[in-house]
């Protein structure tokens, strides 16, 4: 990563690229944020993505949408009863798999 940095930063400085063009504004972006976009290096074993809690939340998402459909209180109660453990081992699973 400190390479890819150095050539960023030789790329603007040297003037082979042109700071507004796409790959100038990219660049100047990635030289701007380099420390929160390389934030997820410093922690070992970090997830690269997070699949699991995006899936979670299209659950409860749908649920939500799904909610309001319900035909009378006993209805949404059964429902509720039924998603709320899905959630919690969706969560559970999410962070067996990093190590919390």
């Amino acid at each position: 990563m400190d390479g890819l940095s150095k050539w960023f930063k030789s790329m603007i400085e040297d003037k082979k690229v042109e700071p507004n063009p796409g790959l100038g504004k990219a660049i100047n972006y990635m030289k701007k944020n380099w420390n929160e976009l390389t934030l997820f290096l410093r922690v070992a074993g970090a997830p690269l993505d997070n699949n699991i809690c995006k899936r979670a939340l299209k659950k409860a998402i749908l649920h939500r949408n799904n909610s309001l459909f319900y035909k009378n209180e006993r209805g949404a109660y059964v429902g509720h009863q039924l998603f709320i453990p899905r959630c919690v081992q969706n969560i559970s699973k999410w962070l067996m798999t990093n190590g919390n």
